[in-house]
C-alpha cells in the first residue's frame, strides 16, 4: 500500500503541476463580454494562449498583461467565467492581455518567449496563488516591467501539505509521494518557496490578498510583507469583502483600477 501511495500520489501531483489546463467543454466564450481574441500556439504546451489585443485607434498597448492561473482551475476557466469582466476592463484602457496555459515555469516563460516574438510592450505578470508563486519564480532571471502576486505566501509548500493531510486517510497516503515528486523536481520545489524569490527580483511588485484571505492565516505572508515594506517599488492591495483569488471576479472594476495605478507609478 505504502508504494501504491507513493507511485498514485507522484503521478497526481505530475498531472497537477506538470500538464497544462484544458479549457472546459460548453464554456462561454470572451465574445460573450465583448472581447475581440485569437489563439497563439505556445511551444512546450498541449493548448494555446489566448491573445486579447489591446490599444485603441491603432496604438499599441502600453502593457502586456500575462496571466498566470493557481491549481484546480484553468485560466480559461478564469478568464471566461470569472476574469471576463476584469479582462473588459484592461482591454477597454488600452492594455493587452495574454493567458498562460498552466502555472508551471516553463509555461510561462513560454508565454513571455511568444509575447516577445510578437513586438507587444512591457509584460506584466499577474498571478494567483500558484500561479504567483511560479511567476515570482520566473522573474528571477527573466526581465518583466511588474508583477501582480494575488493571495501568494511564503511557503506555498506547506500550505498545500497542511490542507491535504486534513482530506483524510486516503489523501494522507498519497503525500509522501506527492513530496517526493516536489523535491525532485527543482523548477516546482523552488517555486514553492515565493519568499526566497522575491530578493532576486528586481521588477515593481504589488501583493494582492483578500480581506478574507485564508491562507495568510499565522502569519503564512510574514516575510514576503516584511521583504516588500522594504522596497521603494512595491506595495500591497487588501480587496475588501473578498477571499482568496476572488478579487479581479467579486470587484474587477475596483480590481483594474488599482493595477493600472500600480503600473502607471511603476512605469519610468
Amino acid at each position: 500500500m505504502l508504494v501504491v501511495g507513493y507511485l498514485a500520489g507522484a503521478y497526481i501531483l505530475t498531472q497537477a503541476f506538470l500538464r497544462p489546463g484544458r479549457p472546459p467543454k460548453g464554456m462561454e466564450t470572451p465574445h460573450a463580454f465583448g472581447l475581440a481574441y485569437e489563439t497563439w500556439p505556445v511551444p512546450g504546451s498541449r493548448v494555446p494562449a489566448w491573445y486579447f489585443p489591446g490599444g485603441q485607434d491603432g496604438n499599441a498597448p502600453p502593457f502586456t498583461v500575462v496571466l498566470v492561473p493557481a491549481i484546480g482551475g484553468t485560466v480559461f476557466t478564469l478568464q471566461t467565467e470569472s476574469l471576463g469582466p476584469f479582462i473588459r476592463r484592461l482591454h477597454d484602457d488600452g492594455l493587452a492581455v495574454v493567458s498562460v496555459p498552466g502555472f508551471q515555469p516553463r509555461h510561462v516563460s513560454a508565454v513571455l518567449d511568444a509575447v516577445r516574438d510578437r513586438g507587444l510592450r512591457r509584460p506584466v505578470l499577474l498571478g494567483f496563488s500558484i500561479g504567483g508563486s511560479t511567476a515570482l519564480f520566473v522573474a528571477r532571471t527573466v526581465s518583466v516591467a511588474a508583477l501582480v502576486l494575488d493571495g501568494v505566501v511564503d511557503d506555498l509548500g506547506r500550505v498545500l501539505w497542511r490542507d491535504l493531510r486534513r482530506q483524510g486517510p486516503i489523501v494522507r497516503l498519497l503525500l509522501p509521494g506527492m513530496r517526493l515528486f516536489a523535491t525532485l523536481h527543482r523548477d516546482v520545489s523552488q517555486a514553492l518557496h515565493a519568499a526566497d524569490s522575491l530578493p532576486a527580483v528586481s521588477a515593481p511588485v504589488l501583493l494582492v490578498y483578500g480581506e478574507r484571505e485564508y491562507l495568510v492565516e499565522a502569519g503564512m505572508n510574514r516575510r514576503l510583507l516584511a521583504q516588500v515594506a522594504q522596497r521603494p517599488d512595491a506595495d500591497v492591495f487588501t480587496v475588501p469583502e473578498t477571499g482568496h483569488c476572488y478579487g479581479p471576479s467579486d470587484h474587477p472594476d475596483l480590481y483594474a483600477r488599482r493595477v493600472l495605478a500600480f503600473l502607471t507609478a511603476a512605469s519610468p
